[in-house]
């Protein structure tokens, strides 16, 4: 399925919900509100009534944004914001901090030098798809501040169709020294510029596929607590992949990357872990250390 129809079948789906629309004159509380679906042109009305449209959303609702909005945008708890055509764009960033789930889908998001075009913060079963970010020192930013360690407050996100550019630091990153964010997507993605194209504090449970990343100075992918990982189909351009695994770790499967201009490197945090790494072409011979690793011979240097 192409971009264009998710953008198609993601409006049908929002349209068929049998509520009339509203505009934000009728939302002015910062509490969540009633609307099932509202709709806001940027174009034809102030940019500062955006948040009030979003507020005025009930649990499940959703808000479809036109035009070139002035702001960013914090979102309300289970609720969905999408973009009505690949012209919208937010000259701001989108926050979100809650443990429920929000989607997030067919918008432009123009941040600047904020610190994550998308900092979303506690979530679960965040979704993210369709996406276009420029600038930020991070393009999209998942985090988990208030959760306790081993809690796994901020599970199952899922994230793709994405094109993040232009940022300073992280294109993707998964910012957690606690063990809380796992078992996610990453995939099928254009990543350019930046330090780390995907840099995963903690890799565990992630599934990485079929990324294209470039322009990076750092690593296309830095993995680190691999457990039960899968980092496959990734074609980079400059950088290479740095995989930190997890002592006594459930295998993780390292398979069918092109690094045109890196290599694998990789190094466990105590015995007992284990790589499958198989079928990657590098620009120069791997380096393993610390695991038991099973690998091609396709593995060149």
């Amino acid at each position: 399925m192409n971009r264009s129809s998710y953008l198609v079948l993601g409006v049908a789906a929002a349209t068929a919900i049998a509520v009339a629309s509203v505009t934000a004159s009728a939302a002015d509380s910062t509490a969540q509100g009633t609307a099932a679906l509202v709709s806001y042109d940027c174009d034809s009305q102030p940019s500062s009534g955006l948040q009030a449209a979003e507020n005025s959303l009930a649990t499940g609702g959703t808000l479809i944004v036109s035009g070139s909005c002035t702001t960013g945008l914090t979102l309300q708890a289970e609720t969905t914001l999408a973009g009505n055509n690949a012209g919208t764009v937010l000259h701001g960033a989108i926050t979100y901090n809650s443990p429920l789930p929000v989607t997030i889908r067919d918008i432009q998001v123009s941040c600047g030098t904020a610190p994550a075009c998308l900092d979303i913060e506690n979530g679960w079963r965040v979704n993210i798809e369709n996406i276009v970010t420029y600038g930020g020192t991070t393009g999209i930013e998942l985090s988990a501040p208030t959760c306790g360690k081993d809690s796994g407050c901020n599970v199952n996100d899922y994230l793709a169709h994405n094109f993040v550019n232009n940022m300073s630091g992280y294109g993707i990153w998964v910012n957690d020294p606690a063990n809380t964010i796992t078992d996610g997507f990453i995939t099928d993605s254009w990543i350019a510029g930046g330090t780390d194209s995907i840099h995963l504090g903690n890799a565990a449970g992630w599934q990485v596929v079929d990324n294209h990343v470039y322009g990076e100075s750092g690593y296309a992918i830095y993995a680190d607590r691999l457990y039960g990982s899968q980092v496959t189909g990734t074609y980079a351009e400059q950088g290479g992949l740095d995989l930190i695994a997890q002592s006594d770790s459930q295998p993780s499967e390292i398979d069918g990357n092109r690094l045109n201009a890196g290599t694998i490197t990789q190094t466990s945090h105590g015995a007992g872990c284990s790589l499958t790494i198989v079928g990657n072409i590098t620009a120069t011979a791997p380096s393993f250390v610390g695991c038991t690793v099973k690998k091609a011979a396709n593995l060149v240097g």
